[in-house]
């Protein structure tokens, strides 16, 4: 029987600490991501998830490669490491009535991507179409800028799109 070893983050905060656990043949990334949360973290299950990522390695300073939820595990632990890391993002409720953390708010605007947004007139100048093109690249390459600043991005894009 293979074993994996796991945890759970959630920022920068470590909400289940590395674990060695069997697995099961059959077993899916986001099966052993639930029996995780109901046997070792069961406050998650009250959580609203707004995303769950999962990622592996041989070792542990390896960048690790991300992977979907629905793999076999047994195929991910032969082929690409048993090291699981599962990133998750936890929706913010409103009526909760613990404290937030302004750090973590912080700390979760600054990684947050941003890109303009222009308005066109009814008669597109020549470059409108290269201006929609750059930020269909730049969204599509997962980038974009940390701090929504419109008027240096929207210059950017202008005088690149003017330049080419």
């Amino acid at each position: 029987m293979p074993v994996a070893k796991v945890r759970i983050l959630c920022s920068n905060t470590t909400l289940f600490v590395w674990k060695i656990i069997n697995i099961e043949e059959k077993l899916t990334i986001q099966g052993l991501f639930e029996y995780i949360v109901d046997r070792y973290v069961p406050w998650l299950k009250e959580e609203i998830l707004e995303k769950i990522e999962a990622r592996c390695s041989k070792i542990k300073e390896q960048a690790e490669d991300e992977i979907k939820l629905g793999c076999l595990i047994s195929d991910i632990v032969s082929n690409f490491g048993n090291l699981f890391t599962f990133q998750i993002k936890i929706l913010l409720n409103k009526n909760n009535s613990q404290p937030v953390n302004t750090f973590d708010v912080l700390r979760s605007v600054t990684r947050e991507l941003c890109l303009p947004t222009f308005s066109f007139s009814q008669n597109p100048k020549t470059n409108d179409k290269l201006k929609l093109d750059i930020l269909s690249y730049i969204s599509s390459h997962k980038s974009g800028w940390t701090y929504n600043i419109i008027p240096v991005e929207k210059k950017f894009i202008k005088e690149l799109s003017d330049m080419l």
